[in-house]
């Protein structure tokens, strides 16, 4: 199982980008990438540890807000979106629980089929047709015949 994990680890890290989602903190993507055969089984032990206690060290709950412009040349504070910028480690970790969890939601059909935001091989469209499918039983619903003398009768 922990060679498992390990390979997910490893997977996820080569996969992150140096994006502008992860602060630079003092350990880098690049660095990351390049030490992971001397780091990976520590940073292995330490998301082993977060999920067993469930205890994130402190020094990784620190993040960085950025304002990002929401337009070309912004003037007003109302024109920016703030930006969460994480250390790497806790990004790593944060991606091991979202795909643990998936994996065991997915695994055991817990999720609503209708569900389809943040799941793969799901997207708006899905969620549209299950929407149309819905009016589309309501209208078949309401499309029977009454009688004025039923409606009276009714009301």
């Amino acid at each position: 199982m922990q060679a498992k994990v390990f390979l997910k680890i490893h997977y996820i890290t080569k996969q992150l980008l140096k994006s502008k989602s992860v602060s630079d903190s003092e350990l880098n993507v690049n660095l990351l990438k390049s030490l992971f055969e001397v780091i990976g089984y520590p940073l292995l032990n330490l998301v082993n540890t977060v999920l067993r206690t469930g205890n994130m060290l402190s020094e990784l709950k620190v993040s960085t807000i950025v304002p990002v412009p929401k337009v070309k040349d912004p003037s007003k504070p109302s024109e920016y979106r703030p930006i969460n910028l994480l250390p790497i480690i806790d990004k790593i970790i944060e991606i091991v629980v979202s795909k643990q969890l998936t994996e065991y939601f997915e695994e055991n059909s817990l999720l609503y089929d209708g569900q389809s935001g943040f799941r793969k091989k799901h997207s708006c469209e899905s969620a549209v047709q299950l929407v149309l499918s819905v009016f589309g039983d309501l209208q078949r619903a309401f499309e029977t015949n009454f009688k004025d003398s039923e409606m009276r009768n009714t009301f």
